[in-house]
């Protein structure tokens, strides 16, 4: 079972009963409801510390300010003005801190892949064995022509970006595509020989195939990372 979904799925529950029964019930002028909704809101800020989640951070902290406003005395920046800033705030450490961010939790999925052949996560980045296409607002074509390759970082913001590897030589036997992509069309060419193993985490987008593998590949392509709000078109050439 998963736990994320084990701690979403006793959040929403919570939500619910407090929604239900929260107006019902009070204690020295403190409602059940007030408890509840500040326990989820605590809950969802310590998980989001962890993953350093900004939106899980800021967001809560504005929902407490805003059940707590008449104890706190803070009316007068409640409701809209507090969740504005929280969208102003989650906007600003994302564009300051997103990319370093992005770049902790993909070390750690690399190094769940590293092994003896390829050792992904201390690849040469200044040889032809690592190439980074990164585009915003904008189109990107990149191709690409390792003799030896064995990763490939790609980073989109709200862009087109088309990477070509069907050139491309993995003599390891194993190479790793990393995405960190938003709002963004990304298409991604590779050999009919080549299996391509996806994990990757496509919220609120769609990942495509075109084409047919050959099925008799030597050479694993895996995908990792994140494409939110994407279409991600693998197709075989």
């Amino acid at each position: 079972m998963n736990n994320r979904n084990v701690f979403w799925g006793v959040v929403f529950i919570a939500a619910a009963f407090s929604v239900l029964f929260g107006a019902s019930f009070s204690f020295i002028g403190i409602s059940i409801g007030e408890l509840f909704l500040t326990a989820i809101c605590v809950g969802i800020m310590i998980r989001s510390l962890v993953g350093l989640e900004f939106a899980g951070i800021l967001f809560p902290l504005a929902f407490l300010c805003i059940i707590w406003d008449k104890q706190l005395g803070l009316e007068n920046i409640t409701p809209f003005p507090v969740l504005l800033a929280a969208l102003f705030g989650t906007i600003g450490l994302n564009i300051i801190f997103g990319r370093m961010k992005f770049e902790v939790k993909m070390n750690k999925k690399l190094s769940e892949y590293s092994n003896k052949k390829t050792n992904y996560a201390k690849v040469d980045i200044s040889s032809d064995q690592y190439v980074e296409a990164k585009v915003k607002f904008g189109g990107l074509q990149k191709y690409v022509e390792s003799e030896d390759l064995r990763r490939v970082d790609i980073s989109a913001f709200c862009s087109g970006a088309e990477v070509y590897l069907d050139k491309a030589c993995i003599p390891s036997g194993e190479a790793i595509v990393t995405f960190d992509c938003k709002c963004s069309g990304v298409q991604l060419y590779v050999p009919r020989d080549w299996n391509v193993k996806n994990n990757l985490d496509a919220s609120m987008g769609a990942i495509n195939y075109s084409g047919e593998p050959s099925g008799a590949g030597v050479v694993d392509l895996i995908l990792v990372g994140k494409a939110s709000f994407c279409g991600v078109d693998i197709q075989y050439v």
